[in-house]
């Protein structure tokens, strides 16, 4: 993430993940559903038509697939997420909109 130096928030609108057109490259988002700070200030972001999670580390020019990446009912693939958050144990919990379920993801197992 990239922050002016001396802004303050609602004073800059600043890219700090995708940016670069859609498409499933690593710096690339298609259709961006939500997204949700961890207390280290990585984003995760549902990217719906890429059928993915991507987590974007502070100052990062790309992000890593962590969830998904290919449509499927398998429980390693979503099928266009919508919503990510965490629980209070720090498993990521996803709406898999057109699989009509909730997974529920351990990130120290991803």
């Amino acid at each position: 993430m990239k922050y002016p130096s001396g802004s303050t928030i609602g004073t800059y609108g600043i890219v700090v993940a995708g940016g670069n057109g859609p498409g499933s490259g690593a710096n690339q988002l298609n259709n961006p559903r939500s997204v949700l700070v961890d207390s280290s200030g990585a984003l995760y972001i549902a990217d719906g038509i890429n059928n993915r999670i991507q987590r974007w580390l502070q100052n990062a020019t790309n992000g890593t697939t962590i969830v998904g990446g290919t449509q499927g009912t398998a429980s390693d693939q979503l099928y266009f997420p919508n919503t990510a958050l965490f629980d209070k144990y720090g498993n990521l919990l996803v709406s898999d909109r057109y699989n009509n379920r909730i997974q529920m993801f351990n990130l120290t197992t991803c």
